[in-house]
């Protein structure tokens, strides 16, 4: 983990891990917040230093660049696919 707020937390997750390790480490991170998304990214990089207040603030390029959403209430994964052509933003 990266980061947290109070609902979005940035993570990393290196490329090639299942779908098991990712929503185990994103439940661990949400803890008890109900309201708690986890956004993963295979490198740092790749990620945002902070993590914003919500989701709608999480910066587009390198939101488009993310692997993986937990969505904590649901307990839903969401798996992504980077945007080709996408460098990471510096």
């Amino acid at each position: 983990m990266i980061d947290r707020s109070d609902a979005v937390v940035v993570m990393v997750c290196p490329a090639g891990y299942d779908a098991d390790v990712i929503r185990a480490a994103a439940t661990a991170a949400c803890g008890t917040r109900v309201q708690c998304n986890v956004w993963v990214w295979d490198s740092a990089s790749k990620a945002p230093t902070k993590a914003p207040a919500s989701d709608a603030e999480l910066d587009k390029a390198r939101a488009g660049m993310a692997i993986a959403i937990w969505a904590h209430d649901s307990k839903s994964l969401m798996r992504l696919r980077p945007v080709a052509g996408k460098a990471a933003p510096k």
